[in-house]
């Protein structure tokens, strides 16, 4: 799938311009995440034993990163994420 991401671009520099603070479209798309997991709380649940549906007490994402040199990733867990 491709997406038109001409305007996310622009919100990202016109951001990094105002505050000095650099995002990237992973922040965007974790925020996307976290504002869908607030708005329908019904999604937001795990998978328990025999099938079960848990739902989550908090809003917290997950993203994978790139580590430096771009030659292994990581994960990183943002808690309480709104």
């Amino acid at each position: 799938m491709d997406v038109d991401a001409t305007a996310a671009l622009r919100f990202l520099r016109a951001h990094q311009t105002a505050t000095g603070v650099k995002l990237t479209i992973t922040h965007l798309v974790a925020r996307a995440v976290a504002v869908a997991l607030r708005d329908q709380p019904e999604i937001n649940g795990k998978v328990r034993f025999w099938g079960r549906l848990e739902q989550r007490a908090t809003i917290d994402v997950f993203v994978t990163v790139a580590t430096e040199g771009h030659r292994d990733l990581s994960g990183a867990r943002i808690g309480r994420a709104l």
